[in-house]
């Protein structure tokens, strides 16, 4: 690979566009470390990207598929307007060409850090129409935490991408743990979302900001390829879309799975037409299982047929509706749509609840905009949102289920608080607790010996947890010493967290 003084260009952008060159970035190759490209300015984040296209003159590095963000670092300023558009011609910008296609497992360490101005729009020439679009294109799999975008503009631009556009990852198979997007994902028609457009991600301490719009889109992902999980994080992202969710926009199909807990959506959700779907978690559901427990929608739900405030549409299908499994959640957003039709104001679920459905123990705010006919969701008055008595239904509330036949999950109640008398309704603290905002004190280490993980730097008494990308915790205790040792029976990719704070850490062998 060479050191870059190669300039990584956006001029074939702006000619598609039919603007001036935009400026340009000499890209530089970032030093390696434990197979990692370590970043810290802007010319070394261009110059990651192109190790990872192998472009500008670099070779295409598959070996360290790796990021590791040790600074903030501003590539644009000002980037959007008050309604969330591009705030300046696109001649004005340095623009980002994504990691196209990565084919193997690839991992961005984000360290509390921001990269803000991000700007990213598709067209035919600089990049072809039949890949995915975002901060990285497709990854088949990928890990990113403590990562956060901010002031970011991610589009598909003149021609309409194939398949997905993300703020984090067009498609493919994600994980993300405290991380954020702020700023604008935007495609014409295609499936789109905060996170990820198209795929399955599993998501913890996550939040989206801003707006998300496309054909079918979610706060956090526009549509599950195969399964969803997404815990103790929240969405204020305003969603707008033929198929719109809070979360995620659609799921369909048997044996494709959204999970949903400890978390809630405050972001407005609309859609492009009458007759489609909106939701506060969910846009659509067909034939698939949607599982949502401990969580709450405060967001408007406007111009929709089908809306409910946790999900949309439960479609009827070749084999039945979806089962939803919904348990100890509430709704507090208004659901808006023609003046005159009563289809508008059904609860918590819009269409057919479903056979093997369970809605228990959830509430919604007791008005006139609701129609008794379509209304799940037991009525609460308003009052009880704001002294405590819906607290104590949420809190004392507890059930184990089963779905898929022999996976058990427990409900637990004491996730929830409120500080009656200034919180307006229940809350969920935990939801977001772990999203960094400012970069992490790098005064403790992670290292690995054969099957173990060695934490070293650390302070009797600090509190650690090692879990893999799906949230299965694998230990989690209180520090006895300066150094903790871990050890796990198989090789992969564990999260390990000291007092709030997280780095990822590969396994390469079992000893």
């Amino acid at each position: 690979m060479i050191n870059a003084k190669v300039i990584y260009t956006a001029v074939a952008f702006s000619a598609v566009l039919g603007f001036a060159a935009s400026p340009e970035v000499a890209p530089v190759l970032p030093t390696i470390k434990d197979s990692c490209y370590q970043v810290s300015t802007v010319e070394e984040l261009y110059g990651f990207a192109s190790a990872m296209n192998g472009s500008n003159g670099f070779t295409k590095d598959t070996v360290n598929v790796c990021m590791a963000l040790n600074a903030d670092i501003t590539i644009n300023k000002d980037v959007l307007n008050d309604t969330l558009g591009l705030a300046k011609d696109t001649s004005a910008y340095i623009l980002w060409k994504p990691p196209a296609q990565i084919k193997k497992t690839m991992t961005i360490l984000g360290n509390g850090h921001t990269i803000s101005g991000l700007v990213a729009i598709q067209t035919n020439t600089e990049y072809p129409r039949d890949k995915d679009w975002g901060f990285v294109g497709y990854a088949k799999s990928i890990a990113i935490s403590d990562f956060h975008l901010k002031d970011a503009f991610i589009g598909d631009g003149p021609s309409t991408v194939y398949h997905g556009v993300g703020g984090f990852v067009g498609a493919g198979y994600v994980t993300v743990m405290g991380s954020s997007f702020d700023g604008r994902v935007n495609a014409a028609s295609r499936e789109t979302g905060g996170f990820v457009g198209d795929g399955s991600a599993f998501i913890t301490n996550g939040r989206v900001g801003g707006k998300v719009s496309g054909g079918t889109a979610g706060g956090f992902v526009g549509k599950c390829d195969y399964r969803v999980e997404i815990k103790r994080s929240y969405n204020e992202a305003a969603v707008h879309a033929s198929q719109a969710g809070g979360f995620v926009g659609e799921v369909y199909n048997s044996g494709k799975m959204i999970h949903i807990t400890e978390s809630y959506n405050k972001g407005t959700i609309s859609t492009n037409s009458w007759s489609n779907d909106a939701s506060g978690f969910v846009g659509h559901v067909s034939m698939a299982d949607v599982i949502i427990y401990n969580a709450y929608n405060a967001g408007d739900i406007l111009v929709s047929n089908n809306s409910g405030s946790l999900v949309g549409t439960n479609q009827l299908g070749g084999t039945g509706p979806g089962t939803l499994y919904i348990y100890n959640t509430f709704n507090i957003g208004k659901m808006y749509g023609a003046a005159d039709d009563n289809r508008n104001y059904k609860g918590l679920v819009g269409g057919t609840l479903g056979t093997y459905s369970k809605l228990e123990n959830s509430f919604v705010l007791n008005d006139s905009l609701y129609n008794d006919a379509w209304f799940y969701g037991e009525p609460v008055d308003a009052a009880d949102f704001a002294n405590g008595n819906l607290l104590k239904k949420l809190q004392m509330y507890g059930t184990t289920f089963t779905y898929y036949a022999t996976v058990t999950d427990t409900v637990m109640g004491l996730v929830w608080s409120q500080n009656v008398g200034v919180d307006p309704h229940p809350v969920l603290a935990m939801a977001g607790d772990a999203i960094v905002k400012k970069a992490r004190p790098a005064n403790w280490k992670v290292s690995v010996q054969g099957n173990a993980i060695v934490l070293s730097g650390i302070r009797k008494g600090s509190l650690f947890a090692v879990y893999d990308l799906q949230g299965k915790v694998f230990e989690r205790g209180v520090a006895t010493g300066a150094t903790q040792m871990v050890e796990l029976v198989r090789p992969g990719v564990y999260a390990v967290r000291v007092n709030g704070n997280s780095q990822l850490v590969k396994i390469l062998k079992s000893e």
